[in-house]
């Protein structure tokens, strides 16, 4: 019994054990912020550090109050307690430092830029005074006082609910240290706890309190103050009594310069324009929307949008938004619209005209008063209306947004002119039912006519084509006359006689075929003396005789009068010229005057050229068939003295067995040759390229074979440079010998020349533009020419000028040489042509080959290449094997 007595009595001790009662403060504190932090109502997102931090003028002020607060509490406790203790010296210590930072923020850049964290620092550095302070004293009730103020004026400091629950936290523990290890305390030290912290949780109520409004305040400033509207509010006697602080962003006028009736006096230099816009806002009853000019402060022009609202309150407040882009872009268009080249304009459902732009006015003749009023319809040329009045009800029926539409239209100066049109339809935006028309008009007449004019030249030339088809088809002279006078009556319209004359002017003998309309259709032929035709002096100077109104000439010739006996007053005599001789003519005859138009007259000018044109091809086939006979003949003749010249294909094996050639000439003459021959020990093999193609490079080729064997036979040449060197001479000096005039002729050849010397196993090589390669062990060398051709060009050479090189063969070596036409010749896809580079690769590949195969493989590429295009050059290609 007595046991349980006392542990009653040891528990009831717990309950009012001092460790006790401050766990239970500090879980009861963290309880209360956990729970604060976890249901506020504000939002951090708007609590910017621009709000938190110190303004400079702020931070000093604590600064001063950080400077004189400890000092003067120190005296005082020393005057409470009759005697100077160490607490004097410690809050001396701190105001002196506290004045010195606040004099150092006046020069002190660092100071100013770090003021924030300095004032947090120095807080903290006075609680931990307060806190020593409290020590020292063992808890006195001054000092207790001090710490209750000290925490008070965290709020001036700390700002947001995070920073402020760690210091909590923190002087919380520091104040249950403290309570703890003062001995004697002169204040209870669990009152002194509690009521530190209750003071603690007070701040921390009060810091969400203020962020809680600020929450609410802070959106509306941001948006009211840095948004893109103005705000503003005038009184019942419409003075100005608030503006946003974005008026100076957006137009340079500071709050001060707009409040009162600072704003009025700034919308305009006219008091009578302020009073009556200070009055407009004044009798705003419910809201009202306008939209006025702004001159800003630095004079720029911008179109303010208002929205203006009346409040309970009697206050009005103003929204207005910076609608100046949109304004200008508006009043541009409107310009635009306005000046035009094209007819803008507007009509209602019944196609009443009600706007239009200027341009009207100068397409139609029409003032735009006079427009305004009518219908489109009364425009529209009157064999169109029923038709354009139905197509833009179509548009409206089938709901089309948007049509285009060319017609005639009647201008106010009764001139037609064609109109392209582009018509949108118009909706109500409230009812989304169909209002109006709005259309974009252009004038393209011009565009009509030329398409007309294209359409006229079409069906003029499908009628030139079906007579010079029909001129060109007949083999005589009787069937061609017969079929153009067929084609003139359908061609021509209303002729009352036409006819085609053949003349003979050596004898003045006129014979004309003709039909006549006046006397049913009646053809035949009529033969007269031309020197008494009134045409015949314009004709003999290819002119075509034109008389329009027979009737009024004077003097008419005896033909001038039976065509008048005839009542004919329209007379057109075009000439048939052949090789400057007057051939002929085409005679229409007409009953009215003028009858003819210019395109006719054209057409009947081109049907005497074509009439022209197929005599003289009927008549001169013949000569040219036997031109071309002979030609034919003297090629082939040209031809065998060619191949007489150049020996045949294996003429070669002769001097190599193991060789082959390969000559290709465009035409059935060419300019490639190649030449061989021996003398003593040396073999001599030449292949040339002369300028052209056809007789004039054959004729190079028997020229330039001649002084090869002259220099080698008769001068007993063995060097390639010295007979490249006469053969240049040579062909120059011939073929300018009997050339008067003072262009030289310029053909020449490209040659490559090799003198094999079978004593000394060398190939001596000199070449005129032109390479030799050879190929050993898959190795394909190439020895170039000297770039400079032979002949074409006469000046002094210099001796010497081509070199001899020399190459040392071996049994088993290829050698090759080609003109130019081989790898000049094009592929007719690319267009590409065959190249050096690919006439190498194939070198390289055919060398272990045989001679036949070889020549096979180059045949077969080059055709490939070719395949059915035309052969560009003459090709020679020459092989050989050593």
């Amino acid at each position: 019994m007595v046991a349980n007595i006392s542990f009653i009595l040891a528990l009831s001790q717990f309950w009012f054990e001092p460790w006790f009662v401050i766990l239970a403060i500090i879980i009861a504190i963290s309880s209360v912020i956990l729970i604060i932090n976890k249901n506020k109502t504000y939002n951090d997102d708007y609590v910017t550090p621009e709000l938190t931090n110190f303004s400079l003028e702020t931070g000093r002020l604590f600064l001063l109050f950080a400077a004189f607060m400890p000092s003067l509490t120190g005296f005082a406790y020393c005057l409470i307690i009759a005697k100077i203790d160490a607490t004097l010296a410690v809050n001396i210590f701190f105001g002196v430092l506290a004045f010195i930072i606040y004099a150092a923020s006046f020069k002190s850049k660092f100071v100013i830029n770090n003021l924030n964290k300095i004032i947090v620092s120095l807080y903290s550095l006075f609680v931990l005074l307060t806190l020593f302070n409290s020590y020292i004293t063992h808890l006195h009730s001054f000092y207790f006082s001090t710490m209750l103020v000290t925490i008070s004026i965290a709020t001036v400091v700390i700002d947001k609910a995070k920073p402020f629950t760690y210091f909590a936290i923190i002087i919380g523990a520091c104040i249950s240290i403290l309570v703890f290890t003062v001995s004697k305390p002169l204040v209870p030290a669990l009152i002194f706890l509690f009521c530190t912290l209750c003071e603690i949780i007070a701040v921390y109520l009060m810091i969400l309190i203020k962020l809680n409004l600020n929450d609410k305040l802070l959106f509306a400033d941001d948006v009211i103050n840095n948004g893109n509207s103005l705000v503003i509010a005038a009184n019942a006697n419409g003075k100005v009594v608030y503006a946003s602080k974005n008026f100076e962003r957006i137009l340079g006028f500071t709050e001060k310069e707009i409040l009162g009736d600072g704003w009025w006096n700034i919308r305009s230099a006219s008091p009578e324009d302020n009073y009556r816009e200070q009055n407009a806002v004044v009798d705003v009853e419910d809201q009202d929307v306008v939209t006025n000019k702004v001159i800003a402060k630095d004079k720029s022009i911008h179109w303010i949008k208002w929205l203006n609202k009346r409040m309970k309150s009697g206050l009005v407040v103003g929204i207005g938004s910076d609608v100046t882009e949109k304004y200008l872009l508006e009043e541009r268009y409107q310009n635009m619209v306005e000046n035009a080249s094209d007819i803008i304009y507007t009509t209602n459902s019944n196609g009443v005209f009600i706007y239009t732009n200027t341009a009207a006015v100068y397409v139609t003749g029409y003032e735009v008063t006079e427009l305004i009023g009518i219908n489109y319809l009364d425009l529209i040329h009157p064999a169109w209306k029923n038709k354009i009045a139905k197509f833009y009800y179509n548009q409206v029926i089938t709901n089309l947004e948007k049509s285009y539409c060319e017609f005639p239209i009647i201008t106010k100066q009764n001139k037609e002119l064609w109109i392209g049109q582009t018509v949108s339809l118009i909706s109500s935006e409230d009812t989304k039912t169909f209002v109006g028309f709005q259309s974009v008009a252009r004038d393209i007449t011009t565009r009509v006519m030329a398409q007309q004019e294209l359409e006229e030249n079409r069906k003029h030339l499908e009628i030139r084509n079906a007579i010079v088809e029909k001129i060109l088809a007949a083999s005589t002279e009787a069937e061609m006359i017969s079929d153009v006078l067929v084609q003139l009556k359908q061609v021509i319209p209303n002729i009352k006689h036409y006819g085609i004359a053949m003349y003979d002017i050596d004898k003045n003998v006129g014979v004309t075929t003709y039909r006549d309309v006046l006397k049913n259709y009646e053809q035949g032929t009529s033969v007269y003396d031309i020197s008494t035709t009134a045409s015949l002096g314009a004709l003999l100077h290819n002119t075509s005789y034109d008389n329009k109104e027979l009737s009024t000439k004077q003097n008419p010739s005896v033909h001038e009068l039976k065509w008048l006996s005839q009542g004919v007053e329209t007379v057109s005599v075009t000439p048939i010229f052949i090789n400057g001789t007057l051939y002929g003519a085409i005679n229409l005859l007409h009953t009215i005057p003028n009858a003819f138009t210019p395109k006719e007259q054209q057409l009947l000018r081109e049907i005497a050229n074509n009439i022209a044109i197929n005599i003289s091809r009927v008549r001169y086939s013949d000569i040219i068939s036997e031109i071309n006979k002979d030609v034919s003949e003297n090629i082939a003749y040209a031809t065998r003295i060619q191949q007489a010249i150049i020996p045949p294909d294996n003429y070669l094996t002769n001097y190599f067995p193991k060789s082959f050639l390969y000559l290709q000439q465009r035409d059935k003459l060419g300019g490639d040759f190649y030449f061989a021959t021996q003398r003593d020990q040396y073999t001599f093999l030449a292949v040339g390229d002369c300028t052209g193609h056809g007789v004039s490079g054959a004729l190079l080729t028997i020229l330039s074979i001649n002084y090869l064997t002259q220099a080698i036979s008769e001068l007993r040449l063995t060097d390639p440079a010295l007979i490249i060197e006469h053969l240049n001479n040579s062909i120059t000096t011939s073929l300018n010998k009997n050339n008067k005039t003072r262009d030289e002729i310029r053909d020449g050849l490209d040659l490559c020349i090799c003198v094999i010397d079978h004593k000394a196993q060398a190939v001596f090589y000199a070449g005129a533009m032109n390479a030799i390669y050879t190929v050993h062990n898959s190795v394909l060398t190439e020895y170039k020419g000297t770039r400079m051709p032979i002949g074409g060009i006469l000046y002094d050479y210099k001796k010497n000028f081509y070199e001899t090189h020399v190459i040392t063969y071996t049994e088993g070596m290829n050698m090759y040489i080609t003109t130019d036409g081989y790898t000049d010749q094009f592929e007719p896809i690319t267009q590409k042509k065959y190249g050096r580079n690919k006439f190498k690769q194939l070198l390289q590949k055919i060398a272990p080959l045989s001679s036949t195969e070889q020549k096979n493989e180059v045949r077969k590429s080059h055709e490939d290449w070719k395949r059915n295009a035309t052969q560009t050059d003459d090709v020679c290609v020459v092989g050989l094997q050593f």
